[in-house]
């Protein structure tokens, strides 16, 4: 019977119930049967727990109960994750968000066994967990290989989250509440989360509703190169010249030394480099709740809900020193003794490429930049279930599942200058008067060192720069790639168990069977604030216009002559007045001691009230390109044999099956053309400055896929406590919605030549979808060995390897023929971005865990235990680097280390957790013509710390240390010396409070 529960099963989930598994003093024991129950309450009992579920999986996974979400310090479930062995995850903000098993993101992710909507990731089946508060969970399985009767979707594993049933209470009312308060090392700011639980056993019947409801401020500041994957490799004949600053703050070659060729090296470097003040606050809400009615041994009924909102503001505030997007000779300037040949690398253009990590920015301007994104997101995932018993021989399960979910995001930048802008020709018209974009801004070139030799880099300013509020004036505003995300999920299945009176050869055997139809719909749509203009027109006859405009820059022209630009001078001063401006000193642990002025980003949150603060009358531009909907019809069909035996003396058990995946995909896609007109109000209005292209096309693009996926796995005891397993599983993940359905982008670039007033030169085609792409698709194998040495004892040893057929690789090229927004071809081809099926790759790794509960030792050092576990991993498939030398596939470590230390003892709970992740592949990064950097993250170490305290039986106490030891996360390209940028995570610690009734 599939909903029967067993006596041992009924006394593990009531440690289940309360939200952070507390412990039970034993004075609280009155009867033996109790006191069998001890065991598996606290961290003791959770780690008893994953060994027992591991032991009777037929599967490879990895368990962790509310004992482990509750008692580690952990914000998020991914934080809680990244401690099962072969699991990896990112941080957003220093908290974990997207999870990876062995390296892939691919990895689908259920709620008691079925698809749901995150509204974090709704584009995508891998939910981001960064908005599921972990206490609306009793549990999480982590399945690294899969029977056929789990949902087609991860490629190398699948997490299925748990939620709490109520007939696994006691009978009667069961009720707890936490509150705690949480404060950052460098945010000065204080965190709050409550947390209620209520559950109610009636017998036959019962429920169960937890509520959490949280705030946090977090700092993620940043240093190092401002943006990600924008490099180039400047030309200069640094090795050789000797250079002076122009009356423009060019710098130009005066002369060169005797019998010196002239010849221009490559100097790697970024076109920006800055410190930011970022800060992250975010909202969650949380509710999950059950009604469970079982009126009779052979009918059950299950309904849950499942409800989760976020609201995220990240906010940055940076001082940026940057080419103004040209590769200005003499930006890049290495200190003597500071330059490294890396040679000619794999490329075929005949020049070396060299790095420095010590050098002086020649900077034609330094901004004082802000920027807000806002996201709120919001999701509801109900089930509907059935368990039905026939007959002895008969059960099965009818189950409709729904999910809908919403994600809305805006981004505000803001550019503002602290030079004038003449260093590198940008300048404003009024009534045909040019000067310069900020006249009061500093003269010259800047000259900014950068310094990346210690631990965190160092940038030096001249004295006394950015101190004078009047220097500074906004230049430069818009709002782009804001997005209205929109997912809805249906599905009904029938799952069935037969258990035939015929076993055949083996003791024991049963048939599972099932049918799964589902349809999903994403839907996007992405938009541009433009705001209107009046453009005079070049006709001779003095004739007006209104256009609207994206870049509401000072220095791009609105009018046909190129007699007036767009923004007018808004200085600092000005904009203090109103209440915009915030003195910022705080960078962090690489403060220079200095205040700059910002406008504050706070201000910026609301993206349309604050473009229409600055320039009146912002409307939606729609953003097709990047604006699409996915609809998929999908039916899953199954069946597996399910066997246990006696092969001699040893005892296996297995699972063989198969599953059919049916799915038909229609994309509907946008074309756009480019800047011209725009549809306002359902008039064609002009548009220029950046304002997206008209729609011109829409193409609906039907795929169908037709997949069958065999699936085996096998286990046999070699021992009373020593299991050997092995796994073959064919395995198929769908795309992300975004990577089939979002069109092409064109980067545009505005000339500031005065004869081309208005036109934008175009410099890269970018596409960032394509419909006919196929999903993910992989063969798994995996063999482990599984020593239970005693009940708390585990060691095993896992060798694994993942075949990957194809997957979607991005590809570079060239394009001729692209005209400007004039229609004319001023280019000899562009630089073109595609998406494309590759080639494939492989992983191939081995697992190595060991879990124990040291209570053979004396006194009170019986209460400690520990869990350890390594993996290492390698493999083939990502694009090849600098020296032509193939990486592992993108998001990939090849060690990963975990070691935990715990202590249970009377009222006493405490435990230090230390993960280690070595470098992180990221992908490549351009650097100029064909020559290709590595991007990797830097090791990564992460201490977190818990301890807590039971009072009595109603109350607890504790207190928590995340980050303990400020672990921040750095990035290089290609070589560990040529560092890019740095992520500083604070530390963060909570002390919290837990009433049971």
């Amino acid at each position: 019977m599939m909903f029967k529960r067993s006596k041992l099963a009924a006394s593990i989930s009531v440690c289940l119930v309360t939200l952070t598994a507390p412990y039970m003093a034993p004075g609280a024991l009155a009867q033996e049967s109790v006191v069998e129950e001890v065991l598996v309450l606290g961290i003791r009992g959770a780690a008893k727990k994953s060994i027992d579920q591991k032991w009777e999986a037929n599967s490879v996974i990895e368990s962790i109960t509310a004992e482990d979400i509750g008692k580690l310090p952990d914000a998020t479930i991914a934080d809680s994750l990244q401690r099962v062995t072969g699991v990896q995850i990112k941080r957003a903000a220093g908290e974990g968000s997207n999870v990876n098993i062995r390296g892939l993101s691919q990895v689908t992710s259920l709620i008691n066994g079925e698809q749901f909507i995150s509204a974090a990731s709704i584009t995508g089946l891998q939910a981001n967990f960064s908005d599921i508060p972990a206490e609306l969970l009793s549990g999480v399985d982590v399945y690294k290989s899969t029977d056929a009767g789990l949902i087609a979707g991860g490629i190398s594993g699948t997490v299925n989250l748990k939620t709490r049933q109520p007939l696994d209470l006691d009978e009667g009312a069961t009720g707890v509440a936490r509150i705690e308060a949480a404060n950052g090392t460098y945010t000065d700011q204080s965190g709050e989360k409550f947390t209620g639980f209520f559950g109610y056993n009636a017998g036959d019947m019962g429920m169960v509703v937890t509520v959490s409801a949280s705030d946090a401020t977090l700092a993620n500041y940043r240093y190092g190169m401002y943006g990600d994957f924008i490099y180039q490799g400047f030309a200069d004949d640094i090795l050789n010249s000797t250079f002076e600053t122009d009356a423009d703050g060019n710098k130009v070659i005066v002369s060169q030394e005797p019998g010196q060729d002239g010849i221009d090296e490559i100097v790697f470097g970024n076109i920006d480099y800055g410190v930011t003040n970022k800060i992250a606050n975010r909202e969650r809400l949380g509710v999950s709740s059950s009604f469970q009615y079982q009126p009779s041994s052979s009918i059950e009924f299950l309904a849950d809900v499942f409800y989760t909102k976020m609201d995220n503001e990240d906010l940055a505030s940076g001082i940026v020193s940057d080419s103004a997007w040209t590769k200005t000779r003499g930006y890049v300037v290495p200190q003597a003794g500071h330059l490294i040949n890396r040679g000619e690398g794999n490329s075929d253009e005949g020049f070396s490429l060299y790095t420095t990590d010590n050098f002086t920015l020649s900077a034609p301007r330094v901004l004082s930049k802000s920027a807000a994104t806002a996201t709120s997101t919001e999701s509801v995932n109900i089930n509907l279930q059935a368990n039905l018993v026939f007959n002895e021989s008969f059960e099965g399960s009818v189950r409709y599942v729904h999910g809908s979910a919403e994600s809305r995001v805006t981004n505000n930048v803001v550019d503002a200058h602290l030079t004038n802008g003449r260093q590198h020709g940008l300048y404003r018209r009024v009534d045909g008067v040019r000067e310069a974009a900020n006249p009061n801004g500093y003269e010259g070139a800047v000259p900014v060192g950068v310094d990346y030799r210690g631990k965190h880099p160092t940038f030096t300013l001249p004295a006394g720069f950015g101190t004078d509020l009047s220097a500074y004036a906004l230049t430069s505003t818009f709002s782009e790639g804001n997005a209205i995300d929109e997912a809805r999920l249906d599905a009904v299945r029938f799952d069935g168990t037969f258990l035939p009176s015929n076993t055949w050869v083996f003791d024991e055997a049963s048939i599972d069977f099932g049918v799964r139809v589902a349809q999903r719909e994403v839907e996007s749509m992405n938009y541009d604030l433009v705001a209107p203009f009046t453009r005079f027109l070049n006709d001779g006859q003095g004739g007006i216009e209104t256009s609207y405009a994206k870049w509401k820059d000072s220095g791009i022209p609105v009018s046909g002559d190129g007699s007036d630009t767009i923004g007018r001078l808004i200085t600092f001063e000005e904009l203090q007045e109103r209440g915009f401006i915030s003195e910022v000193s705080d960078f962090g642990p690489a403060s220079d001691g200095n205040s700059y002025f910002f406008i504050d980003p706070k201000t910026m949150v609301d993206a349309e009230g604050f473009q229409n603060a600055i320039y009146p009358g912002n409307v939606r531009a729609p953003n097709w390109f990047n604006s699409y909907k996915v609809e998929e019809d999908n039916v899953n069909l199954y069946m597996q044999a399910n066997f246990e035996g006696q092969l001699g003396i040893f005892p296996y058990s297995g699972n063989v099956g198969v599953q059919g995946v049916g799915s038909e995909i229609a994309v509907t896609g946008y074309g756009s053309g480019l800047t011209s007109t725009l549809d306002i109000a359902g008039q064609d209005i002009k548009a220029i400055s950046g304002a997206p292209g008209p729609l011109v096309s829409t193409t609906v693009t039907t795929k169908k896929t037709y997949d069958y996926l065999p699936r085996l796995n096998f286990s046999i005891d070699l021992l009373d406590s020593l299991k050997a397993r092995v796994s073959y599983t064919k395995n198929l993940t769908q795309l992300d919605a975004r990577l089939l359905g979002a069109g092409a982008q064109l980067t545009q670039i505005a000339y500031t030549q005065p004869e081309l007033a208005g036109v934008f030169g175009v410099r890269q085609i970018t596409e960032n979808g394509n419909p006919l792409l196929d999903p993910w698709s992989s063969t798994n194998l995996d063999i482990s060995l599984e020593w239970y040495f005693n009940d708390n004892g585990l060691f095993n040893v896992g060798l694994y390897q993942i075949d990957i057929d194809s997957f979607p690789t991005t590809v570079t090229g060239t394009v001729k023929g692209v005209a400007d927004t004039d229609g004319v071809v001023r280019n000899n081809g562009i630089p073109s971005i595609t998406q494309e099926n590759g080639r494939g790759g492989q992983l191939t790794g081995i697992e190595i865990g060991y879990q124990q509960a040291y209570d053979f030792l004396p006194g009170i050092l019986s209460g400690l235990g520990s869990n350890i576990n390594v993996t290492l991993a390698d493999g083939d498939g990502g694009t090849p680097d600098f020296y032509g030398n193939e990486n592992i596939l993108p998001d990939n470590s090849k060690e990963q280390f975990n070691f935990i230390l715990w202590y249970q003892k009377g009222p006493i709970q405490a435990r230090i957790a230390y993960n280690y992740r070595s470098d992180i592949y990221n992908g490549n990064a351009g650097v100029t013509g064909n020559h290709q950097l590595a991007s990797f993250n830097a090791p990564t170490e992460y201490v977190d710390a818990s301890f807590n305290y039971t009072i009595n039986d109603n109350f607890e106490v504790y207190v928590q240390g995340q980050n303990i030891t400020e672990e921040y996360e750095e990035s290089y390209l290609q070589w560990e010396g040529n560092r890019a940028s740095q992520n500083i995570f604070e530390a963060r610690y909570t002390l919290g409070v837990i009433g049971r009734f």
